[in-house]
């Protein structure tokens, strides 16, 4: 069994495949030489721990790991069943609906060992339980299950097909069945999107989590024209974007066109679906190894609003002009990209992910909390135009996986792994969560 030092190699593989991780070494997947046995996250990796859930505590050898009890399948139960397969029963991590989650869907690691978890200091990358548990302690009353992994109102045995007395040894009472598909914002990346058997239930998920509205504003001149986008997460526990934000694009395509149907302001707006956005952050940062990357930008879209955070090789803290570090609203210390940082793929113990800026008014763009509303505006130098009827389209969109990301990725695939990475971008998907427009009427002044 893997011990504490291996920790921090071991981190991702200890989430995906816990169950293998256990029993091998290794820090990279496949954790066999041939592959056989090792599954991801499956029935066994809920349903055989036993203990306290512990934030973050999936990738460690000493929390999940530790708390494997392979005796039964535990559930919140009444009255459990066995069966021929293995024994049934009530387990404590199963009380309260979102608990067992905190393992794994807080991923950081305690980097100088002091027992806490500082942003800024240590390596923070996933905060979505925590995200979550704000939420709850401010009075929502959802859950992760209640989302994830809605009730079946049809179903009744949670065994549907097991022979009575052949496979399940007696019939159990009536039960509240969950569809455990956990439908979400990932997919098999190796399915084209018309194959995708959970691809209407995460459009579904994703266009009920925002709500976009689309607002006329006084303009800063008298030449200008000036409306305003916000968003809203109206539907989510956590934030928006959430899980590995620094791999999540959920950004505003706006398109302005005049009374000739000419288009007079874009942004956010793809050269083709597998084309990346053009982000400052990225497209301008000095020594990048990833610009090389990215296709369909020539510069830098000055409007662009992406609320993927930026995953740094380096961080530091935020800090005011006597040096002092800078708190949130939260009290936590702010993450910045360090002197000397960059943009990477992949995750060093020194990193961390951080908020983007858009550069048109320099306005941070961290992800939504929950109930809390983002605010964008743009304006258009109307200077010489008559007077007119101008069209302001804008749509939320949202994509799992950042083309340039895979990119950068598959060219650092060794030659032997399979599959390759590079032909599987064509199937990332962009969802529609939301759509918004109106029209301005502009007159001279």
């Amino acid at each position: 069994m893997a011990d504490q030092s291996d920790d921090a190699k071991r981190l991702c593989a200890a989430c995906h495949s816990p169950i293998v991780a256990t029993a091998t070494r290794g820090s990279t997947l496949p954790l066999t030489a041939n592959g056989a046995g090792d599954e991801g996250v499956g029935c066994t990796t809920c349903h055989q721990f036993n203990g306290a859930p512990v934030s973050g505590s999936g990738g460690l050898a000493s929390g999940f790991a530790a708390k494997i009890d392979p005796s039964a399948m535990f559930a919140n139960l009444s009255s459990p069943v066995p069966n021929s397969r293995h024994a049934s029963a009530s387990g404590k991590a199963f009380k309260s609906p979102s608990q067992l989650c905190t393992n794994c869907h807080d991923v950081s690691f305690d980097r100088n060992g002091d027992g806490k978890i500082v942003k800024g200091v240590d390596l923070v990358l996933q905060t979505t339980a925590e995200e979550s548990a704000k939420a709850v302690a401010a009075g929502d009353t959802r859950t992760c299950v209640s989302c994830h992994m809605p009730l079946m109102p049809s179903a009744t045995r949670a065994a549907e097909s097991a022979l009575i007395p052949d496979d399940q040894t007696t019939a159990a009472p009536d039960r509240q069945v969950h569809d455990h598909s956990f439908v979400g914002v990932d997919y098999r990346l190796d399915l084209p999107a018309a194959k995708d058997p959970q691809r209407a239930a995460r459009q579904k998920l994703l266009a009920g989590a925002a709500k976009l509205v689309l607002d006329e504003v006084t303009p800063s001149a008298p030449t200008r024209v000036a409306f305003k986008a916000s968003i809203s997460n109206i539907g989510a526990t956590h934030n928006l974007p959430t899980g590995l934000a620094f791999t999540r694009q959920m950004w505003l395509e706006v398109i302005v066109v005049n009374k000739d149907g000419n288009v007079i302001l874009s942004s956010g707006v793809l050269a083709d679906p597998l084309s990346d956005l053009c982000d400052d952050a990225t497209l301008s940062e000095v020594g990048s190894s990833l610009v090389p990357y990215l296709q369909g930008c020539s510069a830098p879209d000055p409007l662009l609003v992406n609320f993927q955070t930026k995953l740094v090789d380096k961080i530091d803290i935020l800090r005011d002009a006597a040096q002092q570090p800078v708190r949130n609203a939260d009290n936590e210390l702010i993450p910045i990209q360090a002197t000397g940082g960059h943009e990477t793929v992949l995750q060093q113990l020194t990193g961390g992910a951080i908020a983007r800026k858009r550069p048109s008014d320099g306005q941070a763009q961290n992800p939504i909390p929950p109930g809390e509303t983002r605010d964008f505006t743009y304006e258009i130098d109307a200077t010489g135009f008559p007077a007119q009827t101008l069209t302001v389209s804008v749509r939320l969109l949202f994509r799992n996986l950042p083309p340039y990301f895979l990119r950068a990725l598959a060219a650092r695939q060794p030659k032997d792994e399979v599959p390759r990475l590079y032909p599987l971008i064509a199937n990332v998907q962009t969802v529609s969560m939301g759509t918004a427009s109106r029209s301005i009427v502009f007159t001279p002044r």
